[in-house]
């Protein structure tokens, strides 16, 4: 049995792709820059690659096709070219810049903490952003666990840390080095953006649960600041809370002088107070999201019956 078989010459390499391969911050050449070039046409694939010289230039022979460039470099990110249709003697100049990726040879960790509260802030956002001497830049982020904890990989050099979370104050860092092969800490406080205060009760007389004599209030607290409010009688305390947060408030927790007392899930938050006492006393109130306390605040009070 006899097979004959016909083969089409393969089409010469007549076309010439080049250009420049330049870092994409800086806009320096890049020497010993990898390119590779991918030719498609009907005869098949065709495949070429080399490095740039010292200038950062590459010149690469193809087939006629469907080409693209594709480059890459140590220190380096990848980048490709759009895919362009070349004839038979062809010049086609192709340039790529590569965005420059230092090496993350050290690391940073630290916790983050609720400025009131002290507990872990759960989810909360680091970025660092870095700089080199010579115009180079790179951030990076991360996430804190269920602790507060963040671990993150950072080059050698300058660095500055943003931290933020939902419902607190941003925190940023002033720029500081840090050495090769080495572990940091950065630990971080964030004041809540929930705002927390006593409605009720306030710098007034109250007797069974009414402000009464205002200009008597009035005059005291002019020459005396620091007077306590006077309750006579039960006083129903009020806690209002503006709200910055998406997740808001779910809760607050009343205290008299570290006793917990009582919870109160819907606004207005309230607590109505009915102990006799002939005594001071601290009201504290703690208000809740669903990672946990986002905001005390505090009031010392003189009670009568």
């Amino acid at each position: 049995i006899w097979f004959n078989i016909s083969l089409v010459p393969y089409p010469a390499v007549s076309v010439v792709v080049c250009g420049y391969i330049t870092d994409a911050d800086i806009g320096d050449p890049i020497p010993d820059a990898y390119v590779s070039l991918y030719c498609s046409s009907e005869y098949g694939s065709f495949y070429n690659t080399t490095y740039t010289n010292g200038i950062g230039f590459y010149s690469l022979g193809t087939i006629p096709g469907n080409v693209s460039i594709y480059s890459h470099r140590f220190g380096y990110g990848s980048s490709s070219s759009s895919t362009y249709l070349v004839n038979e003697n062809d010049t086609l100049w192709v340039n790529l810049s590569l965005s420059f990726r230092p090496i993350e040879d050290s690391k940073v960790k630290g916790y983050v903490t609720d400025g009131e509260t002290h507990a872990a802030v759960r989810n909360a956002f680091i970025r660092y952003d870095w700089k080199d001497d010579v115009g180079h830049f790179y951030s990076k982020y991360t996430f804190t666990d269920q602790k507060g904890f963040y671990s993150i990989t950072a080059p050698t050099g300058s660095v500055q840390f943003f931290f933020t979370g939902n419902g607190y104050t941003n925190q940023q860092t002033s720029w500081f080095f840090i050495n090769e092969y080495s572990d940091s800490w950065v630990n971080a406080t964030l004041e809540p953006e929930i705002t927390l205060m006593f409605e009720k009760p306030q710098s007034h007389i109250y007797i069974n649960n009414n402000a009464r004599f205002p200009l008597l209030s009035r005059f005291l607290s002019r020459i005396s600041p620091g007077s306590l409010p006077l309750i006579i009688g039960p006083l129903e305390i009020i806690v209002n809370i503006t709200k910055t947060s998406i997740m808001g408030c779910s809760r607050v927790d009343f205290y008299i002088d570290e006793v917990y007392l009582w919870t109160d899930s819907q606004e207005p938050f309230t607590y109505m107070w009915n102990t006799k006492s002939s005594s001071r006393h601290i009201i504290q109130a703690i208000a809740y999201d669903n990672a946990g306390p986002c905001r005390i605040e505090s009031i010392m009070v003189r009670k009568i019956v």
